[in-house]
């Protein structure tokens, strides 16, 4: 079995900012830039030349730190029956000089396969994807340097953090997430901000247009409907806060970006 690529996408600038745990692995290259990651307890400063692979449900915060030109390579791919060689891949390393104009071009080939319609483009991705992996494998030129970031409440985050994902549908409350969490509501929105780099509310609203955005791209539903499956108390605040995050009202976005590839 090959890797299966789900998302593939470039990012810039200093807008770049987000806290995402994803059940799926994700591969990270740094192409211009500094950065800052946060993987659980771990915290990352990354530069150019710089790859960091981040594990199913591993929480993960991204920050831009310093560059005049900011990029960030990103592919998420599922692959349940991964090889021992990939599963071997260090969380944070560096690429060699000599091999990073390689990977470069490969991403940007996978960047363009995967945005295809046709039907051969999702196992041209999943053949790239498994390129760009066996090359990681042989060029770990370093670890990448990180932090260790030490605290109690870690684990009173991460379960606010799956009851969060695994309720979003509904209407929650700061009080009930910390109670959940078995923290006080102002130390949990600390301690979160903390871990999460955004506030709680806005990391659930995060969440939900994550939600909505697949619901635009692989249902029939409309606005209102998606709006309700997603969490939102209403249209109206769905598609204000839809558009606050990704620029466009959501039919603007399901207009430019279409459905799903079967």
């Amino acid at each position: 079995m090959e890797p299966a690529v789900k998302y593939v996408r470039i990012c810039e600038g200093w807008r770049v900012t987000g806290t995402w745990m994803d059940p799926e692995y994700v591969f990270h290259y740094i192409a211009a830039g500094t950065w800052l990651f946060r993987l659980e307890r771990r915290l990352y400063t990354v530069r150019a030349g710089d790859v960091l692979l981040c594990r199913p449900n591993v929480l993960h915060f991204v920050k831009p730190v310093r560059g005049r030109n900011l990029r960030l390579y990103v592919a998420h791919f599922e692959w349940p029956g991964a090889p021992a060689g990939v599963r071997a891949i260090p969380e944070g390393f560096t690429v060699p000089r000599g091999e990073r104009d390689r990977l470069c071009r490969r991403f940007l080939d996978l960047y363009r396969e995967h945005g295809e319609q046709a039907q051969a483009a999702s196992l041209t991705s999943s053949g790239i994807m498994l390129e760009l992996l066996g090359l990681c494998v042989r060029s770990c030129e370093r670890d990448a340097p990180f932090e260790q970031v030490m605290s109690k409440s870690w684990r009173n985050i991460e379960v606010a953090l799956q009851f969060m994902r695994a309720e979003q549908a509904r209407k929650l409350s700061i009080r009930e997430i910390s109670r959940r969490a078995g923290l006080s509501p102002a130390y949990f929105c600390r301690v979160f901000k903390e871990y999460a780099g955004v506030p709680p509310q806005q990391y659930l609203n995060r969440l939900r247009v994550d939600r909505a955005r697949d619901l635009l791209r692989a249902t029939g539903h409309n606005c209102t409907e998606i709006a309700a499956m997603a969490g939102f108390s209403s249209v109206h605040v769905f598609s204000k806060v839809f558009k606050r995050i990704e620029g466009l009202s959501p039919a603007q976005w399901a207009r430019k970006v279409g459905p799903f590839r079967n």
